[in-house]
């Protein structure tokens, strides 16, 4: 996948999350989104790991204490090591 592809598909995701907010067919796919964004925070592009960012921070916002808690724990998890990513980007 081009860097361009991905960038693109960054900008759309962040629009998509930022612009729906919490929209109830959103709320429950929030781990996966977090997920992809978290993908783009190493890319090479640095507007990509620009809104990449920005995405978490909107997921982060978006989602209810319970919500907030996963996604943190989620994050951890890969920071550390002990949860792989399951959704590579090519």
């Amino acid at each position: 996948m081009s860097a361009q592809v991905r960038c693109a598909g960054c900008v759309w995701l962040l629009s998509l999350v930022s612009y729906t907010g919490k929209h109830p067919k959103l709320m429950p796919l929030l781990p996966d989104i977090q997920e992809a964004f978290s993908h783009l925070l190493g890319d090479q592009n640095e507007l990509t790991q620009e809104m990449a960012s920005r995405g978490m921070s909107v997921v982060y916002s978006l989602g209810d204490e319970s919500a907030q808690k996963q996604l943190l724990d989620g994050l951890m998890g890969v920071l550390q090591g002990t949860i792989p990513l399951l959704w590579l980007v090519c």
